[in-house]
């Protein structure tokens, strides 16, 4: 895996989770269902602690932290969790179309980008879980320690290079690199099924996409071009 681009390359910039992976399904199967039974922590509690380490950085490390905090009790110690994260698959949760993708982006002579936010260690175990790493040229991080956010990562490419394309789940992440960088071309992708978005209250949709289903209903202030799948992304 190359780390540097070259000037006139054009490059296509991912995000990772909800872009490229179903982290909900992969939440859901190794990481939510497996700890509430193990370690008998209350629902309310996981998925409060949970959504405090996601926005600093997901950690098993971290998200224990933040249990701990929540329930003034310990329900496990760090050797457990460590235990626990020993045995979680994490190579069989990649969107089928991706790779197909990355392909079609070789061959038309794009450089790809993984431009993903959270702890590198754990991001890393998805992603080399997934194996882009032997696909993609290179994988960069942004994360809460280093105060970087996504629009100056790729802000030191998208004035050299002849054509730069960018694709997150995040609208606002699209939005601050549209408003600096207009030349960028955006697509904002949606992985929730039509059905599941307008599903209401139904708990058993709001747990299957617990994170990507309340990203996918935020505004944006910019239009960006929108998407459900890889397909749908035009290459030239």
């Amino acid at each position: 895996m190359s780390t540097q681009f070259n000037p006139k390359d054009k490059i296509i910039v991912l995000d990772f989770d909800h872009t490229c992976y179903d982290t909900d399904d992969f939440l859901l199967v190794e990481i939510r269902c497996p700890m509430l039974s193990r370690f008998d922590i209350p629902v309310d509690a996981w998925e409060q602690s949970y959504r405090r380490a996601a926005d600093i950085g997901y950690s098993l490390e971290q998200h224990l932290e933040e249990l701990i905090k929540i329930m003034k009790v310990v329900p496990c110690s760090v050797d457990e969790i460590k235990n626990f994260g020993e045995g979680i698959n994490f190579n069989k949760y990649l969107y089928p179309d991706v790779l197909d993708f990355l392909k079609e982006a070789k061959e038309k002579g794009y450089k790809t980008m993984i431009l993903s936010f959270g702890t590198t260690s754990w991001q890393n175990k998805k992603i080399f879980g997934a194996e882009l790493d032997k696909i993609v040229d290179l994988i960069k991080y942004v994360t809460v320690n280093e105060n970087k956010s996504k629009l100056e990562s790729i802000k030191q490419y998208a004035e050299n290079c002849s054509k730069i394309i960018y694709i997150d789940n995040k609208g606002s992440n699209l939005d601050s690199v549209k408003k600096e960088l207009s030349q960028v071309e955006t697509y904002l992708i949606n992985r929730v099924p039509n059905d599941a978005m307008n599903f209401g209250g139904d708990d058993q949709i709001r747990i299957k996409y617990l994170e990507s289903r309340k990203i996918a209903e935020s505004k944006t202030i910019f239009t960006h071009k929108n998407c459900h799948s890889f397909k749908e992304i035009i290459l030239d």
